[in-house]
C-alpha cells in the first residue's frame, strides 16, 4: 500500500509536468520558428495544448487541480467540462477567422499591447498555463482552517534551549492534549471528530489515489459529545483525550519498528459538512511523550506547584 500511494503521487507530478511543458514549449517553439523564417503567425497557436493540463490528468484518473473547489458547484463544472471538450474545436475556429482576415486579430492584439511580439506571443500560453494556480494557492492560503498545538511539541529544526520558554498548565494539560483551531475561511467549520494520524510517507496529507487512498497510515479518531462551531474569521480551543493520543504514539512507534521510517505523527479536526479534514503541522511525538509523562509525575506529586 505503501509502495503504491508513493507511485501514484510521483506519477501525478511527473504527468503534471509533463503536460506543462508540452503545452508551454509547443507555442514557444512555434512563435520561435516562426519568428525565424521571418513569418506571421496566429496568436491562437499559443492556445492548442493548454486544455491538456484540465483534462488529460481526468482521463488518467488524477483530478485537476481546481475539481476540489468546484464539487459542490456543478452548474459550474458542467461548464468547465464543456469548455475541455470543445476547446480544440473553439481555438480552431478563432485561427481560421485570425488567418482569413490576414491576422487582424493578431495585430489588434499587438496594437494594444505594445510589448508583446510575434516571437513573445507564448507568454499568452504561459499566464493561461500559470495563473489559475497562482489563483488556487493564493485562494487556499487566504482561506485556511489551521490547526495549531503547543510549540514544546511542535516538529522543528533547532535544539531545544535555544531561547526558547514553556509556560506548563497543568490542569489544563490533565483534561487532553489543548490545541487550537483558526478558520480563516469565509464560511463557518463544524468539527465533530477529532484525529490523530500518523504516517511515515513524505506526502502532502491532502493527497489521494485514484481508489481514494491516503497518505495517513494510522488514524485515532475522538467523536465529539456536541459538534463544535467555528465561526468565519474567529478560533476555538479544544482538548484531544490523552487516552487517544497515547494510543496513536504507541502505534506511531510500533510503525517505526516495523517500517524502518521515521514516523510523522499530525492531530487535526473532520468538518462532515464538505467532508475535510483540516491537519496540524508535523508533532514530535516523543516531545508530546515527553509531556504526558510529566503529567503523570504531577498525579504522583500533587503538591508540586501549588507554592
Amino acid at each position: 500500500m505503501t509502495r503504491r500511494i508513493e507511485a501514484e503521487y510521483r506519477n501525478s507530478w511527473i504527468l503534471a509536468i509533463v503536460l506543462f511543458f508540452l503545452s508551454i514549449l509547443f507555442p514557444i517553439l512555434t512563435f520561435t520558428i516562426a519568428h525565424e523564417i521571418k513569418s506571421e503567425v496566429s496568436v491562437f497557436l499559443a492556445f492548442p495544448l493548454v486544455h491538456l493540463w484540465w483534462s488529460v490528468p481526468a482521463l488518467m484518473g488524477y483530478l485537476p487541480f481546481f475539481y476540489r473547489n468546484l464539487v459542490y458547484h456543478p452548474k459550474l463544472m458542467k461548464m468547465i467540462f464543456w469548455l475541455i471538450f470543445l476547446w480544440p474545436l473553439l481555438i480552431g475556429i478563432l485561427i481560421m477567422i485570425d488567418v482569413a482576415s490576414n491576422l487582424w486579430m493578431t495585430k489588434a492584439l499587438f496594437a494594444s499591447v505594445p510589448f508583446l511580439s510575434a516571437s513573445l506571443s507564448s507568454i499568452i500560453a504561459l499566464v493561461a498555463e500559470v495563473l489559475p494556480l497562482l489563483a488556487d494557492r493564493i485562494s487556499v492560503y487566504l482561506n485556511k482552517v489551521d490547526v495549531e498545538v503547543l510549540s514544546s511539541i511542535r516538529e522543528k529544526a533547532i535544539v531545544i534551549g535555544h531561547g526558547e520558554q514553556f509556560y506548563e498548565s497543568p490542569k489544563i494539560l490533565e483534561k487532553g492534549l489543548p490545541f487550537i483551531v483558526k478558520n480563516r475561511t469565509r464560511r463557518a467549520v463544524v468539527v465533530s471528530h477529532i484525529v490523530l494520524g500518523v504516517t511515515t510517507l513524505n506526502i502532502p496529507l491532502n493527497f489521494r489515489t485514484k481508489s481514494g487512498s491516503s497518505p495517513i497510515e494510522y488514524e485515532e479518531e475522538y467523536t465529539l459529545n456536541k459538534w463544535v462551531v467555528v465561526q468565519s474569521d474567529s478560533s476555538q480551543i479544544l482538548q484531544a483525550p490523552w487516552k487517544k493520543v497515547t494510543n496513536a504514539m504507541k502505534k506511531a512507534e510500533e510503525i517505526a519498528r516495523q517500517t524502518e521510517r521515521r514516523p510523522k505523527f499530525f492531530i487535526g479536526i473532520y468538518d462532515p459538512f464538505p467532508n475535510r479534514k483540516f491537519w496540524s503541522k508535523e508533532i514530535n511525538h516523543r516531545a508530546l511523550f515527553s509531556e504526558f509523562a510529566s503529567l503523570e509525575w504531577m498525579k504522583k506529586h500533587p503538591e508540586w506547584g501549588k507554592e
